[in-house]
Protein backbone atom coordinates (compact mmCIF):
# COMPACT_ATOMS: atom_id res chain seq x y z
CA UNK A 1 0.00 0.00 0.00
CA UNK A 2 2.90 2.57 0.72
CA UNK A 3 4.54 1.52 -2.71
CA UNK A 4 1.03 2.61 -4.11
CA UNK A 5 0.68 5.81 -2.15
CA UNK A 6 4.21 6.78 -3.83
CA UNK A 7 3.42 6.14 -7.01
CA UNK A 8 0.25 8.20 -7.01
CA UNK A 9 2.43 10.67 -5.20
CA UNK A 10 4.93 11.17 -7.64
CA UNK A 11 2.64 10.72 -10.77
CA UNK A 12 0.56 13.48 -9.26
CA UNK A 13 3.75 15.63 -8.48
CA UNK A 14 4.92 14.65 -12.23
CA UNK A 15 1.76 15.70 -13.78
CA UNK A 16 1.90 19.42 -11.41
CA UNK A 17 5.14 19.83 -13.28
CA UNK A 18 3.43 19.10 -16.71
CA UNK A 19 0.72 21.57 -15.69
CA UNK A 20 2.84 24.48 -14.45
CA UNK A 21 4.95 24.07 -18.46
CA UNK A 22 1.31 24.54 -19.68
CA UNK A 23 0.53 28.28 -17.64
CA UNK A 24 3.43 29.48 -18.91
CA UNK A 25 1.14 30.33 -21.86
CA UNK A 26 -0.27 33.81 -21.68
CA UNK A 27 -3.90 31.67 -22.64
CA UNK A 28 -5.49 28.41 -21.72
CA UNK A 29 -4.66 25.15 -23.97
CA UNK A 30 -6.42 21.74 -24.89
CA UNK A 31 -3.89 20.39 -22.61
CA UNK A 32 -5.15 22.01 -19.25
CA UNK A 33 -8.25 20.61 -19.26
CA UNK A 34 -6.86 16.59 -19.66
CA UNK A 35 -4.54 17.53 -17.07
CA UNK A 36 -6.70 18.90 -14.83
CA UNK A 37 -9.00 15.79 -15.20
CA UNK A 38 -5.85 13.59 -14.83
CA UNK A 39 -4.77 15.28 -11.68
CA UNK A 40 -8.63 15.07 -9.74
CA UNK A 41 -8.71 11.63 -10.69
CA UNK A 42 -5.15 11.62 -9.12
CA UNK A 43 -6.02 13.06 -6.12
CA UNK A 44 -8.98 11.23 -5.64
CA UNK A 45 -7.38 8.09 -5.96
CA UNK A 46 -4.60 8.87 -3.49
CA UNK A 47 -7.40 10.13 -0.90
CA UNK A 48 -9.34 7.16 -1.44
CA UNK A 49 -5.79 5.06 -0.60
CA UNK A 50 -5.28 6.99 2.53
CA UNK A 51 -8.76 6.96 3.86
CA UNK A 52 -9.60 3.44 2.98
CA UNK A 53 -6.56 1.81 3.38
CA UNK A 54 -3.45 3.74 5.20
CA UNK A 55 -5.31 5.80 8.00
CA UNK A 56 -7.67 2.54 9.29
CA UNK A 57 -4.43 0.04 8.91
CA UNK A 58 -2.61 2.85 11.01
CA UNK A 59 -4.78 2.79 13.83
CA UNK A 60 -5.49 -1.06 13.64
CA UNK A 61 -1.71 -1.33 14.79
CA UNK A 62 -2.12 0.97 17.27
CA UNK A 63 1.23 2.92 17.92
CA UNK A 64 2.94 5.88 19.36
CA UNK A 65 0.40 8.25 20.43
CA UNK A 66 2.91 10.73 18.46
CA UNK A 67 2.62 9.01 15.07
CA UNK A 68 -1.18 8.59 16.16
CA UNK A 69 -1.47 12.31 16.69
CA UNK A 70 0.17 13.16 12.73
CA UNK A 71 -1.82 10.43 11.46
CA UNK A 72 -5.23 11.95 12.53
CA UNK A 73 -3.83 15.55 11.69
CA UNK A 74 -2.75 14.18 8.14
CA UNK A 75 -6.42 12.79 8.09
CA UNK A 76 -8.29 16.43 8.87
CA UNK A 77 -5.72 17.99 6.80
CA UNK A 78 -6.83 15.75 3.95
CA UNK A 79 -10.03 16.19 4.03
CA UNK A 80 -9.61 19.90 4.28
CA UNK A 81 -7.60 19.74 0.99
CA UNK A 82 -10.14 17.41 -0.86
CA UNK A 83 -13.18 19.83 -0.51
CA UNK A 84 -10.49 22.70 -1.32
CA UNK A 85 -9.86 20.67 -4.24
CA UNK A 86 -13.19 20.26 -5.35
CA UNK A 87 -14.37 23.79 -4.73
CA UNK A 88 -11.54 25.08 -7.05
CA UNK A 89 -12.58 22.58 -9.86
CA UNK A 90 -16.02 23.61 -9.43
CA UNK A 91 -15.07 27.19 -9.42
CA UNK A 92 -12.70 27.38 -12.00
CA UNK A 93 -14.65 26.20 -15.37
CA UNK A 94 -13.40 26.37 -18.80
CA UNK A 95 -15.74 29.35 -19.15
CA UNK A 96 -14.02 30.97 -15.94
CA UNK A 97 -10.60 29.87 -16.87
CA UNK A 98 -10.91 31.43 -20.26
CA UNK A 99 -12.24 34.87 -18.60
CA UNK A 100 -9.44 35.12 -15.75
CA UNK A 101 -6.51 33.42 -17.24
CA UNK A 102 -4.48 35.03 -14.49
CA UNK A 103 -6.44 34.48 -12.19
CA UNK A 104 -6.97 30.69 -12.43
CA UNK A 105 -3.17 30.42 -12.80
CA UNK A 106 -2.90 32.18 -9.31
CA UNK A 107 -5.29 29.65 -7.74
CA UNK A 108 -3.84 26.76 -9.50
CA UNK A 109 -0.74 27.74 -8.13
CA UNK A 110 -1.84 28.53 -4.74
CA UNK A 111 -3.46 24.85 -4.80
CA UNK A 112 -0.64 22.90 -6.57
CA UNK A 113 2.15 24.38 -3.51
CA UNK A 114 -0.49 23.02 -1.00
CA UNK A 115 -0.52 19.62 -2.78
CA UNK A 116 2.71 19.42 -2.25
CA UNK A 117 3.40 20.41 1.00
CA UNK A 118 0.50 17.59 1.72
CA UNK A 119 2.54 15.06 -0.31
CA UNK A 120 5.65 15.99 1.91
CA UNK A 121 3.76 15.51 5.06
CA UNK A 122 1.86 12.31 3.78
CA UNK A 123 5.84 10.53 2.81
CA UNK A 124 7.03 11.81 6.51
CA UNK A 125 4.50 10.29 8.38
CA UNK A 126 4.13 7.19 5.68
CA UNK A 127 7.56 6.87 5.10
CA UNK A 128 6.77 6.94 1.57
CA UNK A 129 10.02 7.85 0.13
CA UNK A 130 11.86 7.38 -3.44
Amino acid sequence: MIARLYLLQQQLLDLIIETERVWCACTPCPELHMARYRMACLGRQRHQLLEDCLYSRAEADGGNPIRMSQIDNLRREGRVQFLASCNHISEWTAKSIEADWPGYVAAARSLTSSVRQRIEREREVFKAKP
